[in-house]
């Protein structure tokens, strides 16, 4: 079951200035475990951000213990995780980029080993 369990009492704002209210939110697994993650509304605006997973704990006890401790600081961080994920999620998948070795190294030879 998805729980609402803390709304945080201060705004939370991106850096442009958007004001945003903060609640966390917490879901109990199969295995009894809770998991947790942040929403941000959108003050004046109707967006509203998802914070990927943040924390996991043995209970909803716990949960509200570990939601009532957090501090701007953190706040700050996860809506900037919300956004940066919801802004990846509408990129293409791009392939890894190989390591380009530096121009001034030389080839390796085949089987040679460089600690």
């Amino acid at each position: 079951m998805n729980d609402l369990v803390h709304t945080c009492s201060q705004v939370v704002r991106d850096a442009e200035g958007r004001g945003y209210a903060a609640s966390v939110h917490a879901l109990e697994r199969s295995d009894g475990i809770w998991a947790t993650w942040l929403e941000f509304n959108g003050l004046g605006r109707d967006v509203t951000l998802r914070s990927e997973h943040e924390s996991e704990q043995p209970n909803r006890r716990a949960v509200l213990y570990w939601a009532s401790g957090l501090q701007p600081s953190y706040l700050d961080g996860a809506l900037r995780r919300a956004r940066d994920s919801q802004s990846c999620a509408r990129c293409s998948k791009v392939a890894p980029l190989k390591r380009a070795r530096p121009a001034s190294a030389p080839p390796r030879a085949r089987g040679s080993r460089t600690g």
